[in-house]
């Protein structure tokens, strides 16, 4: 506009100016109708050059001082309602143009009417701001651009025709996708986006914040969308599964996910994401869960060709398609439930497998019987417990391997996998000789198995074996040590095993031996090895003691004796026989001796665990006979006769029956023939004899006469032995349940009996599992030695007696 400055200088003051335009206003109160409609048709025919792409020689001042001077002068409404007419023309015009389009073209028209839509319509919106300003808040109505916004969704969107045109072809340009064909993602990007923009029906809040409702999204197309989607995934799905492997069936929902999840990031709204998670959750996993994992059908055994697909998976060590497999399932939580349920089912029967392969039938009953001896296994017993060790540690190693590898460590599947191995290892196995299945001695003994596999170990190294460091082969083997529940009968069991290594000094490495120990003690405290180390110490005292002895006394008999604590060892003292005289001698020096420095203790021999060398002189040469005690005694009286009965040599050597007939029958079998059984039958009579053989021979200088099994002497004792559990252990659990229960009733003073029971089993778990039956067999006893007493209001409360 003109403008006239004047301006006025006064003892150096600051110059002032002043602005005034010279240009005649007209009042606002005296704009008659007709100056307004001609107001308007000025501003609508800018409007419509904006249309027209001739906005260039507009003066937006201009235009926006035409839409101040009609809003000053209370035309806000009229205004509003005739820019309202005007967006509704143009796009009626768009409307027209679109429903002539055939499918092919109308996205491709549509996505180009609506950004020239919207850049139009922000122009206008910049020219009628005051509007926006003043009118529309204060009489709550939409802006000028979100009303354009509504008018073009009303018009356009929701025509009878173009609606469901426009969602067919979405859809249908999404199925061509989906089948591998080409679409153009930025028009349907566009398109979609349109949809989101155009939901502007708002409502206006007391505090006059703006709400918007509805969703023209949803409705117009995300809706559709997830029915068709549902329904192409359920089509396609049933018919990949019934003609391919699950493997291939598990990347073919990898890569459709994949798929779908970039066509979120590419064209669909990110509103729609979840929902579309849960279609393709529901229809590509949840819907072929039992298919996958194959839980309808009970058939989990590892060796059946026909087994279900998840077996064959772990069978076959696929941990790419195991993993595939995991996080798929991950998506949906109930059924990774079910495949860790399938994981530790597998992982269980894998474990009886194993059991049944090594067959604990076959265990030699001498060593899985006595809690007071274990007799030399057969190597097939040996064989049987280093494969079970072997395989159950490669097991573990390969269940290992997966859960790590393919189910991304999850802590739910390790927990799976302990509880498995923890029931097949400790697992009631069904003895044919076992009369109640429940009982001790029907578990499968896979502390026995334990033991003998160490007992390899630390008398013979490690063979065949690419790692020789044998600590490393120890600590595999208490992977299974931690499952067993007994840990006391593998204690038990382990001692006996010690002490043959320790008297017979078949122990490879003593270092090895004490860092087992060691290991063991930080498994499960002092008190648990507490007599392993006391059988050591006993050990180190005797050497010196033996040393000491020699070094005073001169025998003709060289003797190697060792002096042992009984209640470290596990061993059982024996009727005494008569000795050889040479070996009587020794023993009497050597009693004499002892009891010399030792006041007040007393020796109690173990004949039955004694060897001795003999000196052989026959016709065809000189041997060394290694033989035991026993058999020494027998092979003595030979000495002054050729030929003796069964009676004449009981009554010579007074052994214990079962004894007696094992050793002599020892020194016949026909590999040695040291003696000559006359008849030569099986077994042993009453009326049989027995020659010395002077035409013996050997190859070897030395000679080790083994023993022979128990069980071929006397099966019937076998049987016996077998039918009870260890008596040491036994004794010792009834000790420790004793004193668990006074040492907490002592606490409690007055305690009920299922929480009683609960806290014996928890402070025993340690060392075994007690039985609640055994635990109120404990209770009783102790109420009847006055330890404890029935509350007299309830007898299911114990009370402590001081």
């Amino acid at each position: 506009s003109d403008t006239d400055l004047s301006s006025s200088n006064s003892n150096n003051a600051k110059k002032a100016y002043t602005i005034r335009s010279t240009r005649p206003l007209v009042p606002i109160n005296k704009m008659d109708p007709i100056l307004i409609e001609n107001t308007w048709i000025e501003l609508s025919n800018a409007i419509d050059q904006i249309y027209q792409k001739n906005a260039s020689h507009l003066f937006y001042e201009q235009l926006y001082r035409i839409a101040y001077n009609l809003i000053l002068a209370k035309q806000g409404e009229f205004l509003y309602s005739k820019v309202a007419e005007k967006i509704k023309v143009f796009v009626a015009i768009l409307l027209e143009k679109l429903c002539e389009l055939p499918n092919e073209n109308l996205l491709y028209e549509l996505s180009i009417g609506w950004d020239y839509h919207k850049v139009v319509m922000a122009m206008v919106g910049d020219v009628l701001m005051y509007l926006d300003k003043t009118h529309v808040k204060q009489h709550r109505k939409l802006p000028v651009y979100t009303l354009s916004l509504k008018i073009f969704r009303d018009v356009i969107l929701y025509h009878s025709d173009l609606r469901e045109r426009l969602r067919s072809i979405l859809l249908e340009c999404i199925l061509i996708e989906r089948g591998g064909g080409m679409i153009d993602k930025d028009v349907i990007r566009n398109i979609l986006a349109m949809y989101v923009d155009v939901c502007v029906d708002t409502v206006v809040n007391n505090n006059n914040s703006v709400l918007r409702i509805g969703n023209v999204y949803e409705e117009e197309f995300e809706q559709h969308f997830l029915v068709a989607t549902r329904e192409f995934y359920k089509n396609e799905s049933e018919q990949f599964l019934s003609q391919n492997t699950v493997p291939d069936y598990l990347r073919k929902v990898e890569e459709r996910i994949n798929q779908e999840n970039l066509r979120i990031q590419q064209y669909l709204s990110k509103t729609s994401e979840r929902q579309l998670k849960a279609v393709l959750d529901s229809e590509l996993i949840s819907a072929h869960a039992n298919v996958l994992l194959d839980i309808q059908n009970s058939n989990l055994s590892i060796n059946n060709n026909n087994s279900n697909a998840f077996v064959a998976l772990m069978r076959e060590n696929k941990l790419e398609d195991l993993k595939r497999l995991f996080q798929l399932l991950s998506r949906v939580p109930s059924t990774l439930d079910i495949l860790r349920d399938c994981l530790g089912e597998y992982t269980k029967q894998c474990g009886i497998a194993i059991i049944q392969s090594t067959n604990p039938n076959k265990i030699d009953n001498d060593s899985s019987s006595s809690s007071t001896n274990v007799n030399t296994n057969t190597n097939s017993t040996i064989t049987l417990s280093i494969e079970f060790v072997k395989q159950i540690l490669e097991l573990k190693d390969k269940m290992d391997l997966i859960v790590t590898e393919s189910f991304n460590s999850d802590k739910r599947a390790f927990k799976k996998l302990q509880d498995s191995f923890d029931n097949f290892i400790n697992m009631p196995y069904h003895n044919s000789n076992t009369a109640h299945a429940n009982s001790n001695n029907s578990r499968f003994n896979a502390a026995l198995y334990l033991a003998i596999y160490l007992d390899e170990i630390m008398k013979n190294g490690i063979k065949d074996s690419v790692d020789t460091d044998i600590e490393i082969h120890i600590d595999k083997a208490l992977i299974i040590f931690r499952h067993i529940t007994d840990k006391d009968l593998f204690e038990n069991y382990y001692k006996q095993y010690l002490s043959k290594r320790l008297l017979q000094f078949k122990s490879h490495n003593d270092e090895i031996e004490k860092l087992v120990l060691s290991k063991l003690k930080a498994e499960c405290g002092y008190q648990y090895t507490s007599k392993l180390e006391g059988m050591f110490n006993d050990i180190n005292i005797s050497k010196s003691l033996l040393d000491q002895y020699k070094s005073e006394n001169n025998n003709n008999v060289e003797v190697d004796i060792q002096v042992l604590t009984a209640g470290y060892w596990p061993l059982q003292t024996t009727q005494m026989v008569r000795l050889p005289q040479p070996i009587s001698v020794a023993m009497e020096n050597f009693n004499s001796f002892y009891l010399s420095k030792n006041n007040g203790k007393k020796l109690a021999w173990m004949l039955h665990l004694g060897s001795v060398d003999i000196k052989a002189n026959y016709p065809l040469g000189k041997r060394d006979l290694n033989v035991s005690t026993y058999q020494a005694c027998i092979l003595y009286c030979f000495n002054s006769n050729m030929t003796l009965s069964l009676n004449q040599i009981r009554e010579l050597c007074d052994l214990p029956e079962i004894e007696f007939r094992r050793h002599l029958l020892s020194l016949c079998t026909p590999k040695l023939k040291i003696l000559k059984k006359s008849p030569a039958s099986k077994g042993i009579q009453d009326d049989d004899t027995f020659t010395f053989n002077d035409e013996f021979t050997s190859k070897f200088k030395r000679i080790k006469v083994p023993l022979i099994s128990i069980k071929e002497v006397s099966p019937e004792l076998i049987e016996n032995r077998n039918a009870g559990f260890p008596t040491a252990v036994e004794e010792d659990r009834k000790n420790l349940i004793d004193a668990a229960v006074v040492r907490i009733m002592k606490a409690r003073r007055r305690f009920s009996h299922y929480d009683l029971v609960a806290e014996v089993t928890r402070q025993l778990s340690h060392r075994f599992l007690p039985n609640p039956a055994s635990i109120k067999n404990r209770i009783e006893s102790l109420i009847e030695r006055d330890y404890l007493e029935r509350d007299k209001d309830d007898i299911k409360v114990y009370c402590y007696l001081a």
